[in-house]
């Protein structure tokens, strides 16, 4: 809930500079596109950086098949109901991709203050799943994005074929990240230069358009930095809230983006029950109701501003109602599933 109030607080205060002043902000601008990148690279390292490599080990299939068809499907689904509510199927592509994913910081806040468990035990498997499904869902739907944003851009002097080359300068970067740390780890000198190397990865990934680099790498390149990457992705929050509250202007198009919002949340749910079946009831609900959108939802309707004007205006009502949901569904569940016990620890 302090995400989600942070968001709020900023996205009205954006609104209310912008309402007051008449401050805009043009999106086909360079500057713009870097701050998005910059912001979306920070938030992806932020978020594969606190996976537990260990979980990976614990139910891989089932947590490649949620990340891959999984993904695949809420996207499917989530545009259909777009293309239902709208009937506008660029809104559709581009919002089925952008409020695909899990988002990471929210699940890890809950898991980690215990708010899951108050009144269910929550099994360690169901955790583990869901730490890897929101960490690893949000590389995979940025990939597709950019295809999107690449192809929507193609008559824009964005050349399609520029994937090509993204694709080598990942792999260019994430073979230079995993030699940097096998250099530095022989002669004890990760601690000292990953800090500055890691600046440097972001910056590169920002500036070329590189993002699977900072999601590969935030597995194996991890200093110690954690209170610093949870302020900078707290501001990264704040700036890409800022950024939709200067940027929304078509009251109208709420009540679409409430819509949009309870498909999204139906969406997961669906997709949930093949991926957790054979789990207990409490994980499987749980599991059903994790749905959140965050940072990487925001930024990707912030990227996709630039082709469909009214993205925005679309996005934030769906983004909150899925925040919405998803707290009044748990507060629900919990009320009517209190059996007095807590969530099981990893």
């Amino acid at each position: 809930m302090s995400q989600f109030a942070l968001f709020g607080l900023a996205a009205v205060s954006g609104l209310l500079l912008q309402v007051s002043t008449g401050i805009g902000i043009d999106p086909s601008g360079a500057w713009y596109e870097f701050l998005v990148y910059s912001l979306l690279a920070v938030g992806l390292y932020g978020s594969v950086h606190g996976i537990d490599r260990s979980v990976l080990r614990t139910d891989l299939g089932r947590i490649l098949l949620a990340i891959t068809v999984g993904v695949a499907a809420k996207a499917v689904l989530i545009a259909a109901a777009v293309q239902f509510l709208s009937g506008d199927p660029v809104l559709a592509l581009v919002l089925g991709i952008s409020l695909a994913q899990i988002d990471p910081v929210s699940v890890a806040a809950a898991l980690s203050s215990g708010r899951v468990g108050r009144s269910i035990v929550i099994s360690a498997r169901a955790q583990n799943i869901i730490r890897v499904w929101c960490s690893f869902d949000d590389p995979v739907t940025i990939i597709i994005a950019f295809i999107l944003y690449r192809y929507l851009g193609a008559n824009d002097n964005i050349s399609y074929y520029g994937i090509i080359l993204e694709v080598i300068g990942n792999l260019s970067i994430i073979v230079l990240g995993v030699v940097f740390i096998w250099i530095c780890s022989s002669f004890r000198y990760i601690e000292k230069y990953s800090p500055v190397f890691l600046v440097s990865v972001l910056f590169s990934a920002a500036y070329f358009q590189f993002m699977l680099a900072p999601a590969v790498l935030g597995l194996f390149l991890r200093p110690a930095i954690d209170r610093y990457l949870a302020f900078a992705t707290k501001m990264a929050l704040f700036m890409s809230a800022l950024l939709i509250g200067l940027l929304f202007t078509d009251v109208s198009m709420v009540w679409l983006g409430i819509g949009i919002g309870i498909g999204v949340f139906l969406a997961h749910l669906i997709v949930s029950l093949p991926m957790s079946a054979g789990l207990d009831k409490a994980d499987r609900i749980y599991i059903a109701l994790a749905q959140q959108n965050g940072m990487t939802a925001i930024l990707l309707a912030l990227l996709f501003e630039r082709f469909h004007p009214e993205i925005i205006s679309v996005a934030v009502p769906a983004i909150f109602s899925v925040n919405i949901l998803h707290t009044v569904t748990n507060k629900e569940w919990k009320g009517r599933f209190n059996i007095g016990s807590k969530i099981e620890k990893i």
